[in-house]
């Protein structure tokens, strides 16, 4: 069964549309694509913290492990001192 709609006219002078009443399928649409377009960029905000959190976290475990490294050798190096 075709779903059959009553035009809407819009003439000037009209009130704004109130909650109920019955809006063009245009309209809907537009908030429809305006509401998705919102959530994809909170998506994408959402998105680009993670991955700049696992970034950081990675940077971390590099700068832990030169940091330990650097550690070690200048442990050696004391001890290379120390017996001199």
């Amino acid at each position: 069964q075709i779903k059959m709609l009553d035009p809407i006219f819009h003439e000037e002078g009209d009130r704004p549309m109130k909650r109920g009443m019955e809006v063009s399928e245009t309209k809907q649409l537009q908030r429809r694509l305006n509401h998705e377009r919102r959530q994809a960029a909170r998506q994408l905000a959402r998105d680009a913290a993670v991955v700049q959190q696992l970034q950081h976290q990675k940077g971390e475990v590099k700068r832990k492990a030169k940091q330990s490294e650097r550690k070690r050798v200048r442990q050696m190096m004391e001890t290379e001192k120390q017996e001199l």
